[in-house]
């Protein structure tokens, strides 16, 4: 199991804010009404960008848009019921761990709560 975090990052017609929010909007609703299949065809098409510790990248194209995609890879605490969407320290990790130099974190899910409080920052 996988959970995918998509990010529209780019509208040539996003010259404005408003516009921007407005195209947010409307992107992450056509994401949201696809199933898992046409997601996942899709995704298969969709450049990759990255791949390593952390999951893997590529860049989406829908129409005049380009979406951010990130695969982050669950483990099978992170699958578990009780821990889906938990930003806890699931694997008792000390609290000097640190992202950013070679680990995987926290979780996944501490990951994706992050990048949905940043996107709502900029929009």
């Amino acid at each position: 199991m996988t959970w995918t975090f998509l990010n529209v990052v780019e509208d040539k017609s996003m010259s404005i804010s408003n516009n921007r929010v407005k195209t947010y909007c409307r992107m992450a609703t056509e994401l949201a009404c696809l199933s898992n299949q046409k997601l996942s065809d899709l995704l298969e098409t969709a450049k990759p960008r990255h791949s390593g510790i952390g999951g893997e990248s590529v860049l989406l194209t829908m129409g005049d848009h380009s979406i951010f995609v990130k695969k982050l890879p669950l483990t099978d605490l992170e699958k578990q019921p009780e821990n889906i969407l938990s930003t806890a320290n699931l694997f008792d990790l000390p609290l000097i761990y640190q992202y950013g130099i070679g680990s995987t974190g926290f979780g996944a899910w501490r990951e994706l709560v992050v990048h949905i409080m940043t996107t709502n920052w900029v929009i």
